[in-house]
């Protein structure tokens, strides 16, 4: 697909999704910048693949409550599941 040509996404990619995704739609910033901050804090060190985390599924910070985007939790993870596809 030639993205200059925009317009020709429907008929390149019939279907239920008549344009493209990736830049129609935006996404959660931490769907994104997860994936970098392990990078960060995996070749720092600062934790393996194998180190664990309790996810309760919301964290207070500075007076406001963060939740995970289905209000559920996950339990105890490892660097790679905290990194999966939840």
């Amino acid at each position: 697909m030639n993205l200059n040509e925009y317009w020709e996404a429907a008929r390149l990619f019939p279907g239920s999704t008549p344009f493209n995704r990736a830049i129609s739609t935006s996404y959660e910033p931490g769907s994104v910048f997860k994936v970098l901050t392990m990078a960060a804090a995996l070749d720092t060190g600062v934790v393996t693949p194998e180190s664990t985390f309790y996810d309760t599924g919301e964290v207070e910070c500075g007076g406001y409550w963060i939740h995970n985007w289905n209000y559920g939790a996950w339990g105890e993870q490892t660097m790679q599941g905290v990194c999966s596809t939840h």
